[in-house]
């Protein structure tokens, strides 16, 4: 069993529609980008959470 450490926080901003936080509640600048990156090429919010919930897991 692995410890559960950060969250996928949804924001309720369109253009920030989820942040990725670490343990101390502090937002994951790399992700921040790359959510960045993903919107700017159309993806949905859907797709994001998606992602952010991948990369918790790992």
């Amino acid at each position: 069993m692995l410890p559960e450490a950060g969250q996928l926080a949804e924001t309720r901003d369109r253009w920030r529609p989820f942040v990725l936080l670490d343990a101390d509640g502090v937002e994951i600048e790399p992700v921040a980008a790359f959510f960045a990156e993903l919107l700017a090429c159309d993806k949905s919010a859907a797709t994001i959470r998606s992602y952010g919930m991948d990369l918790l897991r790992w």
